[in-house]
């Protein structure tokens, strides 16, 4: 993969939390047809806290949004 395609993906990439923890992680959405909604794609077994159980979902999720240039060396 090359610098271009890797800064790209780690502008969209999100962390998805509980707040107590990181769960997972996730990636941002958009197309100008969703009405300027942002959607967030993730697995399915992120959302629950039984994992593959799917029978007890997570009643908050916190999604973090990574700052490269936060971390950007000066």
């Amino acid at each position: 993969m090359n610098k271009e395609r890797e800064n790209i993906i780690l502008q969209l990439t999100v962390r998805l939390g509980n707040g107590k923890s990181p769960i997972g992680t996730g990636v941002l959405y958009y197309d100008n047809s969703l009405n300027e909604k942002i959607y967030v794609l993730t697995a399915a077994h992120c959302l629950y806290s039984d994992r593959d159980g799917y029978t007890n979902p997570y009643e908050t999720i916190c999604i973090d949004i990574y700052n490269p240039y936060k971390y950007r060396a000066l």
